[in-house]
């Protein structure tokens, strides 16, 4: 049984985790080699194919990271992973700051900077990722828990609304879950740790940045998939959208300073 434990606990760190490491030109193996072939053989006819084949490889990671002599925890990983896809839009909205492919003005980027000096990103580019086109995360969610048959779903406008209000307060990045139902870490905690050995894997097959998200969206559907006679799956949903959104708003220089270069 792959699911099988329900007490908290954290993600794995960094040197825990044994993820794969990341393979580029000589160093490459030749089973990624090969899968970098067949991946673009049949683009044309699927361009989701390369994000579907990244997200496969990030599910049998996650699974790994989170597992313990007892299996995994099912509120641990969707958590993980809700935190990790949230961030990762942050993180793609950042870079294309920096490299001044996209302006910081509103609406698309806003940047809150608090007095302490920390700092947030908001606006509608982030937002296109988490729940405002087909392929966000709250629409892949979503679909896989219709699939599941899950009626009654959480209502992401309250969460965006919670998540903005509590902006600086010592709350921020705690899930509001059923204690039961919280996951092991906070989302700030979970993108921190995963997002650096997660982005080798998600570097495997050459994926666009930009579709980070989608790819582990895609992964979380599979661990949705997996976990359907353990948790409703309206749950699920809702553990993935606490974590993603507030993991949306950290400052990625700031979260990842003193880590490995993603």
């Amino acid at each position: 049984m792959v699911f099988g434990w329900k007490k908290r606990r954290a993600a794995k760190t960094q040197t825990e985790a044994g993820t794969q490491p990341e393979e580029t030109g000589e160093n490459q193996s030749p089973s990624i080699a090969a899968m970098k072939r067949a991946i673009a053989d049949h683009e044309a006819e699927d361009p989701m194919i390369r994000a579907v084949m990244t997200a496969k490889d990030l599910t049998t990671n996650a699974l790994n990271w989170f597992k313990d002599d007892r299996g995994v925890r099912v509120e641990s990983v969707l958590g993980g992973l809700g935190a990790l896809a949230g961030f990762c839009a942050a993180y793609d909205v950042a870079e294309r700051v920096a490299e001044g492919r996209l302006k910081a003005e509103m609406p698309g980027v806003v940047i809150v900077d608090l007095k302490d000096g920390t700092r947030f990103w908001f606006g509608d580019e982030i937002n296109a990722y988490l729940a405002e086109n087909p392929h966000s995360i709250w629409s892949l969610t979503v679909g896989m828990a219709q699939k599941l048959g899950a009626t009654e779903l959480p209502d992401h406008h309250e969460i965006f609304r919670r998540v903005a209000g509590a902006i600086g307060g010592e709350g921020f990045g705690i899930a509001d879950l059923p204690a039961e139902h919280m996951p092991g870490d906070s989302a700030q905690n979970f993108a921190r740790e995963m997002f650096p050995v997660a982005a080798k894997v998600l570097r495997h097959y050459d994926l666009p940045r930009g579709q980070w998200p989608l790819a582990v969206a895609i992964s979380i559907q599979e661990i949705m998939e997996m976990a359907q006679d353990e948790l409703d799956p309206a749950m699920m949903v809702r553990i993935v959208m606490e974590m993603a959104i507030p993991a949306s708003k950290f400052d990625p220089e700031t979260l990842l300073a003193g880590q490995a270069a993603a």
